[in-house]
């Protein structure tokens, strides 16, 4: 990613979504040309399917060359890493680097970790986790090595800060001395608006990270434009701090056929949406 500061990234969470053809996607487009036609329009997408299994190597370069130039992902962290205790969480960790996920290179955005919802805070046991994680890609290729499953190698690849960002979803989360460890370990906590999660409202680091919900009782019909321009203010005011702000709209409850259009109607009240 390039050096320079206040840019904005919004898209999706995931792309592989049925009810979206013959609406966004347009009648008759193969599923194979689906990512290209995506990242066309969006300027970032927010790799799902790594939550729940490791990405190949072959996918990950499948996506880095379908992609725009300036295009960049960001990828769910895998979801044995935190629903571990950090003493335990080392070894798939190291998997998840070793899948083949820094291949994607200057493409590679933050990481999102997403906590379990029975998880409640304690202190020590956040602070070790977030002494777990790598802050380069230098630092997450030497974990990976500890794997047997590396297919991370990639003779392209160069040294870079990696940016991560962290998804409360438990209340006790809610609380000044977690936001300061995450401020002195810099990670973002995720700015989320579903009506059961619970919510802070801090930047921590030198990014933010979004994640806009859709489902019954809650934008159920897409984002109206009240509530688009109050986000698109919101953004540009984290950009006026040379923040980088990664913006996703997803459905938990379901794949709503909008969500693209949510985050391209965002993307219209953003000044040099596109880089």
């Amino acid at each position: 990613m390039s050096a320079e500061r206040g840019r904005a990234f919004v898209g999706t969470s995931a792309w592989v979504k049925p009810q979206w053809r013959g609406g966004f996607y347009p009648s008759g487009l193969a599923q194979r040309l689906e990512l290209e036609f995506v990242s066309g329009r969006l300027s970032s997408l927010e790799i799902n399917m790594t939550f729940h299994r490791l990405a190949t190597a072959a996918s990950v370069d499948k996506w880095r060359d379908e992609t725009p130039e300036s295009f960049v992902f960001a990828v769910k962290g895998y979801g044995p890493v935190t629903a571990r205790r950090a003493a335990n969480a080392r070894a798939p960790l190291a998997d998840f680097f070793a899948s083949g996920i820094l291949r994607l290179r200057a493409k590679l955005g933050p990481m999102l970790w997403q906590l379990p919802e029975d998880r409640k805070l304690q202190l020590d046991e956040v602070a070790e986790f977030a002494a777990l994680l790598p802050r380069s890609v230098a630092a997450a290729s030497a974990l990976a090595a500890e794997s047997r499953k590396v297919e991370w190698i990639d003779a392209a690849l160069a040294d870079a800060p990696l940016r991560h960002a962290i998804e409360i979803r438990n209340q006790t989360f809610v609380d000044p001395s977690f936001v300061e460890l995450m401020r002195a370990s810099d990670i973002a906590i995720a700015h989320t608006n579903g009506p059961a999660h619970p919510q802070l409202d801090e930047v921590t680091s030198d990014f933010v990270y979004v994640r806009l919900s859709s489902g019954p009782g809650h934008f159920l019909d897409g984002y109206d434009d009240a509530t688009l321009d109050h986000w698109a203010a919101r953004i540009e005011s984290w950009r006026s701090e040379r923040r980088d702000v990664f913006v996703y709209f997803n459905n938990p409850d379901g794949d709503l056929p909008h969500t693209p259009f949510n985050a391209l109607r965002l993307l219209e009240r953003l000044s040099n949406e596109r880089s």
